[in-house]
């Protein structure tokens, strides 16, 4: 297809009459206008998009695999098959417009996307009194959005990142600058140079330099020179997404980097200098002389694209400084902080990690107690191993060691000499000599702590992507900011341990687990869920929630594990972003079973069989869902309660779950206990026990769904049985003054 230096809509064509039914279908299944369709698509006639890229859009784009459901909320994730997408996606104009988006939708917000976009318009619109706004142009690519990020640009950008940190980077300021989070906070100039997006001026430029480049006919342009200062890799990757062929990469002394002999584009990074106005310099060259000189003004937005776990690993490690010799101080530091931070968290499968053959290790204590029952939110210890080696793609596998109890990482060798050197050149007023402070050291940052913030960081994305299965693969945020304090936690933990009474314990919460997977996933909650209400968050063509809601099976393990599906989430055909946990409702109850006081505890029962729980829903405004948990009879009866099911996750914290005993689970008492009583599920159990021995006993034995609502309203500590029998399970209870067993 030739490139057109104009559109327009010829309201009379033919082929716009044909097609203005599916338009208007695919406007309505998306919310959007259907003109902005319309002329976006006419608009891919003037847009330079390789053939690579075109069949990058119709394979990771356009196809609509069946939806996946989600049947506790009865809604579905996946993508319909008459959107705006796949009406695009019907002709090669409306590919090379997909091509475009996707590369905007990737790299930038969607209202600066869309003003790159109407500036493109505005340019090569023959008839300017026809063109969409910008919040049209935003309605359109917010439609897309889900679909466009599993494109690989992202990647793509990412990969030239991690490209011009190994090469230009040192060779503009040396080997010593190159500063991730383990050296301090990185140079204005490798911040802009790097990790901004372009500004909707820049995309403009570089498009219809693309254009001129592609024009197939008599013209002269035989090539074109962009110099940038910002968002460098992202200009590289999108010079190869436009025009198939990556260009040649110079810096402003004529040193070379990359040589592409059959590209007609050369970028010349500049070196920082003060006072820089523009973020890109293009001069486009003839056969004759220079043709043109354009410019545009740089951009202060950051670039956070989504990119799979192994491109984000690589990532991670370069951006962090683990190059060379540092790489070996990275594993020390993980095969020893990793056990260090599970063991303060009494991790039940610590024994199970690899372990080096070292002497001299501390053991694990064996003498059982009743905090051993308690119920775990992390994964297998094989879970976190195999995404330690999937993350990091480590030359062996990993070999974990176990510090003795006064031993800090510090100690270790490789770490101790590292940080004696971050020392010597750091310049904040600790590890400086008071008689020799500079100016400005009290608000320097310290090297060294920044040193422990990084292996912290590393120990937590692993520790929370082993929480995370996904049908496809898993896109994560290339981001060193996370909306949580699990890194500081960590970091805390690994540098005093126990020997500070202030620092003697590790405080990492279900809530700050969730917030750091969430921000990993590129999802926000809103600021005011101060009460951690929210239950499943959608976005960047992800949907994120707790596998147990789905369940509502308790294991010892993993209660926290996460489920991540791609694409968009429906419910009764309308697109939703957030689930959040109902207000609870209290009331009288009257589906107990009136039996339930007389009856003696001899058995594990189910004395309430008649009962099963379901989930209702109640669409707001704003793209949220409420829900909360409730329970009525087969009868058709409803109780009267209602409960937040978050609440689950705030209560589980202080449950015992006793899993197996060396009995028969199905062992009677020899006879009925005295001081025990069957208790309603629907009970909270906050009035006061008979006497301190007395057991409640909540009888919903193997109804899972019972069982769940049961830890949900109960506001006080309890005990879980699995497969233990009724006699143990009560010695628990006695021994650990807990008031409530749920069988």
């Amino acid at each position: 297809m030739s490139i057109q230096p104009q559109w327009s809509v010829n309201e009379t064509s033919g082929q716009i009459v044909s097609a203005i039914g599916r338009v208007i279908a695919a406007a309505a299944s998306d919310n959007v206008q259907a003109f902005a369709i319309l002329a976006c698509e006419q608009f891919g006639n003037t847009l330079a998009i390789c053939d690579e890229t075109l069949r990058k859009v119709e394979t990771e784009v356009l196809p609509s695999p069946p939806p996946i459901a989600i049947q506790f909320l009865k809604a579905a994730v996946g993508y319909s098959t008459s959107d705006c997408a796949t009406q695009l996606g019907g002709s090669e104009a409306g590919l090379r417009f997909l091509g475009l988006a996707a590369a905007l939708i990737n790299s930038t917000n969607l209202f600066h996307g869309a003003k790159a976009i109407n500036i493109m318009l505005r340019s090569t619109a023959s008839d300017l009194r026809l063109l969409p706004t910008v919040q049209q142009l935003r309605d359109l690519l917010a439609s897309l959005e889900a679909r466009s990020q599993r494109c690989g640009f992202a990647e793509n950008v990412t990969g030239w990142h991690i490209f011009l940190l190994e090469t230009v980077v040192p060779h503009l300021y040396g080997d010593n600058n190159r500063q991730g989070l383990n050296e301090g906070r990185p140079e204005d100039w490798q911040n802009s140079l790097l990790r901004t997006a372009p500004s909707p001026e820049m995309v403009a430029q570089l498009v219809d330099t693309f254009r001129q480049l592609a024009r197939i006919g008599d013209s002269t342009i035989v090539g074109a020179t962009i110099k940038v200062t910002t968002a460098a890799p992202w200009v590289i990757a999108f010079t190869k997404w436009c025009l198939g062929l990556p260009p040649s990469v110079y810096t402003e002394d004529k040193r070379q980097f990359l040589g592409q002999s059959l590209s007609p584009v050369t970028i010349v990074i500049l070196m920082p200098r003060a006072n820089m106005e523009n973020g890109l310099e293009v001069s486009i060259h003839n056969s004759i002389d220079n043709l043109n000189h354009l410019v545009a003004p740089g951009s202060t937005e950051w670039y956070y694209g989504m990119v799979r776990i192994e491109k984000y690993g690589e990532w991670l490690l370069q951006e962090l400084g683990f190059r060379g010799e540092l790489v070996r101080v990275l594993y020390e530091a993980l095969e020893y902080g990793i056990p260090q931070i599970l063991k303060i968290l009494r991790y039940p499968d610590i024994d199970l990690l690899p372990r080096s053959t070292s002497v001299g290790q501390s053991q694990r204590h064996t003498v059982a107690t009743t905090s051993d029952h308690s119920l775990h939110m992390l994964p297998s210890a094989h879970d976190i191993v195999a995404m330690y080696s999937r993350l990091l793609n480590p030359s062996r596998p990993p070999q974990f060691s176990f510090l003795s109890d006064h031993e800090l990482i510090s100690d270790l060798p490789l770490i101790k000499r590292q940080l004696e050197s971050l020392a010597q050149t750091c310049q904040c007023a600790q590890c400086h000599r008071i008689t020799d402070t500079p100016a400005g050291s009290e608000r320097a940052i310290c090297r060294k702590a920044s040193f422990f913030g990084s292996i912290s960081f590393i120990i937590a994305d692993i520790i929370v992507l082993s929480l995370i299965s996904s049908p496809a693969p898993l896109l994560v945020r290339a981001s060193l900011h996370r909306e949580s304090g699990v890194e500081a936690e960590i970091s805390r933990y690994l540098r005093h341990g126990g020997k500070d009474l202030r620092t003697g314990t590790l405080s990492l919460s279900y809530s700050d687990i969730l917030a750091w997977a969430r921000d990993m996933v590129g999802h926000k909650v809103d600021v005011d869920d101060e009460d951690g209400n929210t239950l499943l968050t959608a976005g960047k063509g992800q949907v994120l929630y707790p596998v147990i809601f789905e369940t509502f099976k308790i294991e010892r393990k993993g209660y926290i594990e996460l489920t991540c599906l791609p694409g968009n989430l429906k419910y009764e055909g309308e697109t939703y972003r957030v689930v959040m946990g109902g207000d609870g409702v209290w009331g009288a109850d009257d589906l107990v079973n009136p039996s339930i006081g007389s009856t003696e505890v001899r058995a594990p029962l189910n004395l309430f069989p008649d009962i099963n729980v379901y989930w209702k829903l109640r669409a707001q405004d704003g793209g949220v869902l409420h829900v909360s948990l409730a329970a009525r009879s087969r009868r058709g009866r409803h109780s009267m309660v209602e409960l937040n099911p978050m609440d689950f996750l705030w209560h589980i914290r202080q449950t015992l779950f006793l899993e197996r005993c060396p009995h028969d689970g199905r062992n009677e008492l020899s006879a009925a206990d005295r001081f025990c009583s069957y208790a309603s599920p629907f009970d909270d159990h906050t009035e006061p026990c008979e006497s301190s021995s007395h057991v409640k006993v909540v009888a919903v034995d193997r109804a899972d769904d019972v069982r769940f609502f049961a830890l949900t309203r109960t506001q006080v500590p309890l005990v879980l049985r699995g497969d233990a029998c009724l006699s143990c399970c009560l010695d628990l209870c006695r021994e650990a003054d807990v008031h409530v067993l749920v069988v």
